[in-house]
């Protein structure tokens, strides 16, 4: 059993977690949704100021409306919100700015004393307590509504519980928006990403198909099963967790410095001091991350590949008794799996905890400052309450920042080995002008010479083939009879020489246009997953009467009579559930529904019992009558009937006629043919 090479793995290399090639190479995705991707920046902005003006709200709740907010002053200069009573100054701190407000708390113009601001329509529920009166308001002491009941309390804070309501009114209707902009965004940032990944995945799907067969010789299924699936995956998780994110991450960080320093540079001063710890430890550690990271999409790469290689060779396992030895080569890669995630975890479950605890110095240092400005009466209590808050949003996106970081190296690396496998340039080029003949079936290779590395398969090979003339080619293993085939559907394209379709290079003709006109039942049947129709039509719309001869005309009959729904019967996964001689006789329907004027046998009738065999051979001949009819066999007795018979031998062409002739020879085929006929 074979095994890829997994140590050199395309999963193995590394990418700049910001290539700017990657980056215009992405943009042609995104910009036929450039309106939607300008709408979701503008939710996102949105739901930023939304977020931002949250935790202001409240400092606005607890200073004008919870905590007192009067201050006696002993200044000179005008200001609003200035009150006189009884030849004493008294200011609504509410209506100060906040770098004036610490202005005048430096200055020593503000009284130490708070006042609760109330109406003078209260002025009968404090009676007998010791209170200014404004021509506006009252200004009196917490201190002096001690002794009141709660009642008593409500009422003559009446206008200060109406305006907190106001206040919370306001931070509903912004959590209202954010709930209603936040499912915006997410949907139609998700809309994009979908849309973007779809038209990836179309591409791939186009470019896979388009890819000639030596690309898919050397390169594992599953790696390109990989590219399609995972990868893409990758790309848009970097869509919908990083790109639009980033600018909203940006705008958080700013715009919460920008109010944290309106309300208290000093404090801001202090937290911002913790950023350059936290952006250098990330730097560092980021790096042993992202090599984390791509060890482990290495040895993931591996477990995958080997799984998709032991269960597509499940029955050679089991038929060997290899199970012990697969269980120890799986061992051994899920292992190095385990050790490359563990050496992650231990690198991310360090980052989290140092993040938080750097988070958590910070508010600590926050509530201590902060305490001591609000017991100087530098500070509002609601100041402070919004600076909390603050400080868990502005930690947030940098505890975010190895997720980012794994997501965006991750699609950078899948992004590289998508436009790597787009970039392909083993394809088989379409003609600029193609024609499109009739095709009657004649084929004729002139001077053929190929090769599928640096040993030639084909040396030279001339023959030509009539319209409605049965052909068959013999050799031993390996002498070059189904590259012959592939040359003619050109799956490959010749090195040397030419072939020719009723008399023009097939280089000249659509691979499409060509294929339609050749029929190929192959020794490996293959059957899709779906109904018997399905596999005989391959979805294609095909007129009922020439089903039905295909049905009849293949003895596929006989097998739909032991099926309960005919031709609806559900068929598994490569024809699961068939034996190989009923799945023959469905590929050999197959080929009969699509009326070709070539058929191709490759040896069509080596894996079908006797039984089916006779039942087949019969109706074969009447099929091939009137097409051009090539067969490859090993059972030599299938071909006695053919007009002329080719040898092959070590890719030359060494022996031509019919049975007889060859037999009369005494070359290559009439050892082959004694060969078999002392086996059988």
């Amino acid at each position: 059993m074979s095994h890829w090479r997994f140590e050199t793995s395309e999963e193995d290399k590394a990418v700049k977690v910001y290539d700017t090639k990657i980056l215009r190479k992405l943009w042609r995705y995104a910009r036929p949704y450039l309106k939607l991707l300008i709408l979701n920046l503008f939710l996102l902005l949105s739901l930023t100021a939304f977020d931002l003006l949250l935790p202001y709200l409240q400092k606005i709740g607890v200073d004008n409306y919870i905590m007192p907010r009067g201050r006696e002053y002993y200044g000179k200069e005008e200001l609003p919100g200035l009150e006189e009573s009884e030849g004493r100054k008294f200011l609504d701190t509410g209506k100060i700015p906040g770098w004036k407000l610490r202005e005048l708390e430096s200055r020593g113009v503000l009284s130490p004393e708070k006042y609760y601001i109330l109406s003078c329509e209260k002025e009968d529920l404090v009676r007998g307590r010791k209170y200014f009166k404004t021509e506006k308001h009252i200004f009196i002491s917490p201190g002096e509504l001690k002794g009141m009941n709660i009642k008593e309390k409500l009422a003559l804070r009446e206008g200060d519980i109406k305006g907190l309501g106001k206040v919370v009114l306001v931070y509903f209707m912004f959590v209202f928006l954010i709930f209603v902009f936040t499912y915006l965004q997410i949907y139609s940032l998700e809309y994009v990403a979908q849309r973007i990944t779809y038209d990836i995945r179309e591409e791939l799907q186009r470019k896979l198909f388009s890819l000639s067969l030596s690309f898919f010789d050397k390169t594992p299924t599953g790696r390109l099963v990989t590219r399609v699936t995972n990868d893409v995956k990758a790309m848009n998780q970097f869509f919908t967790s990083v790109l639009v994110f980033i600018v909203k991450d940006f705008f958080i960080i700013f715009g919460i410095l920008f109010i944290m320093f309106k309300l208290n540079p000093f404090l801001a001063s202090f937290m911002l001091s913790f950023a350059p710890i936290i952006f250098l430890f990330a730097f560092f550690l980021g790096r042993k991350i992202r090599d984390a990271f791509r060890d482990i999409r290495a040895k993931l790469a591996k477990i995958n590949s080997y799984l998709q290689e032991s269960l597509t060779g499940i029955r050679v396992i089991q038929a060997f008794a290899g199970e012990e030895y697969a269980r120890e080569r799986f061992r051994s890669i899920n292992t190095e799996f385990f050790l490359a995630a563990i050496r992650l975890i231990t690198l991310l479950a360090f980052f989290y905890p140092f993040v938080e605890f750097i988070s958590t110095l910070a508010t600590a240092g926050v509530i201590y400052f902060g305490g001591k400005g609000i017991l100087s009466s530098l500070f509002t209590f609601g100041s402070l309450v919004a600076f909390l808050s603050y400080i868990h949003r502005f930690f947030q996106p940098i505890k975010d920042l190895a997720d980012k970081y794994h997501i965006t190296q991750s699609a950078f690396a899948a992004a590289e080995r998508i436009f790597t496998l787009l970039e392909e340039k083993e394809y088989l080029p379409e003609p600029e002008r193609p024609v499109y003949p009739e095709i009657k079936g004649e084929i004729e290779f002139r001077n053929v010479w190929f090769s599928y590395d640096t040993e030639w398969v084909l040396k030279d090979v001339s023959f030509r083939i009539k319209p409605g003339e049965k052909v068959a080619f013999v050799g031993y293993t390996g002498a070059g009879k189904t590259t012959i085939i592939n040359l003619i559907l050109r799956l490959y394209d010749v090195k040397r020489g030419e072939i020719l379709i009723d008399g023009v290079d097939i280089r000249k003709l659509e691979k499409g246009y060509l294929r339609r006109h050749i029929a190929i039942v192959s020794q490996d049947p293959f059957l899709f997953a779906g109904t018997i129709k399905d596999n005989i039509t391959l979805w294609e719309d095909i007129p009922e009467e020439r089903l039905k001869m295909a049905v009849e005309v293949s003895n596929l009959g006989i097998l739909l009579e032991k099926r309960e729904k005919g031709l609806l019967t559900e068929v598994g996964e490569r024809g699961e559930g068939l034996s190989t001689g009923e799945k023959q006789l469905i590929t050999i329907a197959r080929a009969l529904a699509f009326d070709c004027s070539i058929i191709i046998f490759d040896e069509a009738t080596s894996s079908i019992d006797p039984e089916t065999e006779h039942l087949i051979q019969e109706a074969l001949w009447k099929v091939m009558e009137g097409r051009t009819t090539l067969i490859i066999a090993h059972r030599l007795s299938t071909i006695k009937r053919v007009g002329r018979i080719f040898v092959i031998h070590r890719g030359r062409i060494v022996e031509e006629g019919t049975h007889r002739e060859l037999s009369e020879r005494k070359g290559i085929y009439e050892s082959l043919y004694r060969l078999q006929e002392l086996r059988e």
